[in-house]
């Protein structure tokens, strides 16, 4: 007596499901028209008295609410499966099955009997003769909890794809799983495996997107917004107009919320957040409220735009490229600029932010600043409006109209003078750190790897060899800091740029006769990140590619720091993707000439940092540090060696979600960058171990204060020492002031490179220790460049690279809503169990 509807269309391998499922147990296959599916499936359903019906989400939540008294079993599929539609359907006594399956693997890989216990549906477990694996981009299993790629094997698995072997190469592949061979198909999906052994879908891995350096599942968005009760249905997408990328949330509404008619009512959140939103839909504020105490910031769409349905594919499954654009007008919060300085102004945030357009009483560190992008947009200014602004201004001043009041104020300042390209035929010299690493890499032991910078990127897919040296060859022509030596001459040293013809910068070892076990990847990975470099004969940047198969390779990178820094690394991917991309499409690169090159800066570093300029910074820094202890008194679990061995490893560890969102709300609440706000608790941490109310922790600072630095690959990053002098009286709050207060001095007078600190303040020297601080504190802010190269699947290879500089390095960064946090100590002083307690 089971009615079976043939929802899918015979060219949808789901109507394999329906007509098999009906005529092997002998029940009755009911086809009905498209036409009666699209405009009243309901009335079909009751019509046709159907029992059992396979539909996408998307049309069950477009089914009326009340009940189909006939329908006893619902299969959904095609689409991620709501919690809501659960709870909606088994209420009505319906059994619910959640059913997962690719066309590639023959309609169904796994189902599930869904439970309304108002959990998220679980996709279950493999059907009989499937097989699922989550694997990681190495193709390894990941253990419970954590996500990876759905992988599926098993007498599903299709052959391929017809005329297109170049897709069916990338996505059936053969792999090694648990001491035997598998053919699987790589599905795209990122799921894991739950504790009761039930399988969760997290969405695709195409739709987990970066916006502003962080990356963002699209999926996860959905899901909240799925929660707030007046939505019905929702999809996230990522939306770029007028070279600006911004999330949009397009919204269906249950029925008992009113919407201004009409097509759709555009609805934005985030262009005056201190201000009610407007525009049609009450319920905004609400909404916008509802999503930030659940999601960061970075999360929350910046436009809403309520439909009457979302557009479905002939197949039932939302139509995600039929999504109208959203109009990108802004709410009655945003003033237009008024005012030349303000407009200009407004111009130079655009760039800097990313973002556009930029409205009078926006606030630049709530559109994404901090004191990175500060730094950047005080070059900005010192081109556009021709003075010279602290940067302390711009946390003083952080909305767009009172800042331009201050640029105003401020004009006629002197601003830095510009950097001259050199004349042919000058010697050229070395910037004031060059010179000081040079002299340490000659004091210290020369065949260490203290100052290596390597890594390992796994390509898997078909590598175009000849475009790789061809644009590692275009780098090193573009960047000349890449072909740089430090030859010494009557004890001093001078700089040498190498021809290209007398560089060997790619070496390839083709290992593809020997088995994985004899490849000894992460071997020759750390023997080539650990191998020393002749800074008098370079080459100080080497490469070399090991050919694994036919479509998996790891390329080794390595370079001394005397000729790049972190910085530099995004700027190598970035320059070295858009031209491998070139050269692979058979095409040239098309990146505008540099402006300058690094030893245009070290020339102009030079002639402008002496005088008064000179005296100044060094002024303050000697009242600044005055009378600073001359070591930081950690207890160490071995005594300090007389020499330091700089032998070192590294913890890994993760701030929970939830505080580390809490960490950037006071931040925001007390007007602080979320790096002086851990920078204060670390401080803390540091006097409680130590028993000192006098902490000194020295921090990088990206020091690229023109903006023609900003795309040059060099050694720019200078040190500050930055000084906290605790009272145990003061609360956290008032520390976290005098904190913000020492980081912003340092920031203006952070020109002052630290070798030359050093040089002038003569402190007391020891083989023992670092001079002025042992400790070092990084939050890393940098854009960090998107790994993408045409056909390739990309991803790091872990190094376990054995050194530490200091003492102890705590480096910080910020990533899908959490701390990250990397602890490189010297093994010489501290045990693992110490630092994983601190």
């Amino acid at each position: 007596e089971s009615r079976i509807l043939q929802f899918a269309s015979l060219s949808f391998d789901a109507a394999t499901w329906e007509v098999l499922m009906s005529l092997s147990g002998g029940g009755r296959l009911h086809l009905a028209t498209k036409n009666d599916i699209q405009t009243n499936l309901k009335a079909v359903l009751q019509r046709l008295a159907i029992t059992h019906a396979t539909l996408p989400p998307s049309v069950v939540n477009a089914l009326p609410d009340d009940d189909v008294p006939e329908l006893k079993y619902l299969v959904v599929a095609g689409e991620a499966c709501p919690t809501e539609l659960v709870t909606k359907w088994a209420r009505l006594g319906l059994h619910v099955i959640n059913a997962y399956g690719p066309t590639e693997t023959t309609v169904c890989a796994s189902v599930f009997q869904c439970i309304p216990d108002g959990n998220k549906p679980s996709i279950g477990q493999p059907i009989t003769n499937t097989r699922i694996y989550i694997l990681n981009t190495q193709h390894q299993p990941q253990p419970p909890s954590i996500p990876g790629e759905l992988c599926i094997a098993g007498a599903g698995l299709a052959r391929g794809y017809l005329n297109r072997p170049d897709l069916t190469a990338e996505k059936f592949i053969q792999v090694e799983l648990f001491g035997k061979t598998e053919r699987i198909y790589k599905t795209g999906d990122l799921a894991r495996w739950l504790p009761d052994g039930n399988l969760e879908f997290l969405g695709r891995i195409d739709q987990q997107i970066k916006l502003r350096g962080f990356r963002i599942e699209l999926g996860e968005i959905e899901a909240v917004l799925g929660q707030f009760e007046q939505v019905k249905e929702a999809v996230v997408s990522l939306y770029a107009a007028d070279g600006d990328k911004r999330l949009v949330a397009y919204i269906v509404v249950s029925g008992q919320c009113s919407v201004v008619s009409g097509k759709q009512a555009e609805l934005d959140v985030q262009a005056s957040p201190s201000s009610p939103a407007t525009g049609h839909w009450p319920l905004t504020t609400s909404l916008a409220t509802f999503l930030k105490s659940k999601l960061p910031d970075y999360m929350v769409p910046a436009h809403f735009v309520v439909l009457d349905s979302l557009p479905l594919t002939p197949n039932g499954k939302i139509d995600r490229k039929a999504l109208p654009a959203p109009e990108l007008q802004r709410s009655t919060g945003f003033s237009q600029p008024h005012t030349p300085t303000e407009e200009l102004l407004a111009v130079c945030w655009a760039n800097v932010l990313k973002r556009d357009p930029i409205g009078r009483n926006d606030n630049f560190f709530e559109l994404g600043g901090h004191s990175l992008l500060a730094t950047q947009l005080v070059s900005r200014i010192r081109e556009s409006f021709r003075t010279e602004l602290p940067i302390r201004t711009i946390f003083e001043y952080p909305e767009l109209a009172r800042l331009a009041i201050a640029i105003d104020n401020a004009s006629g300042t002197l601003a830095l003078p510009a950097i001259e390209v050199q004349a042919e035929g000058l010697v050229k010299v070395l910037s004031f750190a060059q010179q000081r690493l040079w002299f340490l890499h000659q004091f210290e032991n020369q065949s260490s790897a203290n100052y290596n910078m390597p890594a390992a990127l796994r390509l898997t897919g078909p590598l175009n060899v000849e475009a790789l040296r061809h644009s590692l060859c275009w780098l090193l022509v573009r960047h000349e800091s890449l072909r740089s030596c430090f030859p010494a001459q009557d004890g001093q040293a001078t700089l040498q740029i190498l021809a290209l013809e007398a560089l060997a910068f790619l070496h390839v070892h083709d290992l593809r006769h020997l088995n994985p076990d004899q490849q000894q990847q992460q071997v020759q990975a750390l023997a080539h990140a650990v191998a020393p470099f002749d800074l008098g004969l370079g080459p100080l940047f080497k490469v070399e590619l090991l050919l694994l198969d036919e479509h998996e390779s790891v390329l080794l990178l390595n370079m001394h720091h005397i000729i790049s820094d972190g910085w530099s690394i995004g700027i190598f991917i970035r320059d070295w993707q858009h031209a491998y991309t070139a050269f692979a499409q058979g095409g040239q690169p098309s990146l505008p000439p540099l402006a300058i090159q690094y030893s245009d800066y070290a020339a102009w570093q030079r002639q402008w940092f002496q005088g008064e300029v000179l005296e100044a910074q060094v002024a303050y820094w000697a009242k600044q540090l005055d009378g600073l202890p001359e070591l930081l008194e950690l207890p160490t679990d071995k005594p300090r060696p007389p020499q330091q061995s700089y032998r070192g490893t590294h913890f890994a560890q993760s701030l929970p979600s939830v505080l580390s969102q809490a960490v950037s709300t006071l931040s925001r609440q007390h007007g602080v960058t979320v790096f002086m706000t851990l920078l204060a608790a670390f401080n803390l941490l540091l006097s409680r171990y130590s028993r000192s109310q006098d902490i000194s922790v020295g921090s990088p600072i990206a020091n690229r204060t023109h903006s023609h630095t900003e795309d040059l690959i060099g050694f720019f990053v200078n040190t500050l020492v930055l000084r906290s002098q605790l009272d145990p009286q003061q609360s956290f709050i008032e520390l976290l002031h005098a904190t913000r207060q020492t980081c912003l001095e340092a920031y203006a007078h952070q020109d002052l490179p630290f070798e030359m600190l050093v040089e002038k303040l003569q402190p007391t020297r020891s083989l023992s220790h670092s001079p002025l601080f042992q400790v070092l504190f990084v939050l890393q802010n940098n854009e960090t460049a998107e790994l993408a190269l045409p056909g390739l699947e990309l991803g790091f290879l872990e190094i376990e690279y054995p050194v530490a500089k200091f003492d102890l390095t705590l480096s910080i960064a910020e990533q899908g809503g959490q701390f990250h946090c990397y602890w490189e100590y010297a093994t010489d002083l501290f045990e693992a169990d110490t630092v994983e307690r601190m």
